[in-house]
């Protein structure tokens, strides 16, 4: 049962793209030379409703439920990319906003998730409800970022520059990932 969207696209990442247990794997290339409806284009950057719709429609068997670990939303997920194919994860087009602590209950082995929320604080008290640790991406791709200066200072020894460390503060820099 879901009653947030976002949260079925999080579960049918790991379940179908990540474990490969949802049989057979969404793939909007093949799922567009076989519809029959109107036109598909594949170079859309914007949803494409016949593929949202296959995911809003799919049921998740139950029985998968303990295999869901950890979730990590991230735009450039399979899911994502299989509904709007173009899309360059900068909107907040698969934020999780919402969610409800059934549905989290739903997952017992369910223990960290890394999330797309533009309304984050209310969402992860309703994980810390459940008992489960959440971070936003953002956060999360900064400390990859700090991560990486680190060690290209050991490797180089070269100085951190002060732009560098203003760039890795900001969750919103555009810049961080091309270091």
């Amino acid at each position: 049962h879901f009653d947030t969207l976002n949260f079925k696209l999080a579960i049918i990442q790991v379940l179908m793209y990540d474990l490969h247990l949802l049989k057979p794997e969404f793939d909007i290339y093949a799922f567009a030379d076989q519809y029959k409806g109107k036109n598909i284009d594949t170079d859309s950057d914007a949803i494409i409703e016949p593929a949202m719709n296959f995911f809003k429609e799919m049921e998740i068997p139950k029985n998968f439920a303990p295999y869901v670990e950890m979730l990590y939303m991230d735009g450039g997920n399979d899911v994502y990319m299989n509904i709007i194919p173009q899309w360059d994860g900068e909107d907040e087009s698969f934020d999780l906003n919402e969610i409800t602590l059934e549905e989290l209950q739903q997952f017992p082995n369910l223990k960290k998730a890394i999330i797309m929320s533009s309304n984050f604080d209310k969402v992860k008290e309703v994980f810390e409800a459940a008992n489960i640790a959440v971070e936003p991406l953002w956060q999360w791709k900064q400390m990859i970022v700090l991560a990486k200066l680190v060690r290209r200072y050991v490797k180089y020894g070269s100085v951190l520059s002060s732009e560098a460390v203003k760039d890795y503060k900001n969750p919103k820099a555009k810049a961080i990932d091309a270091v």
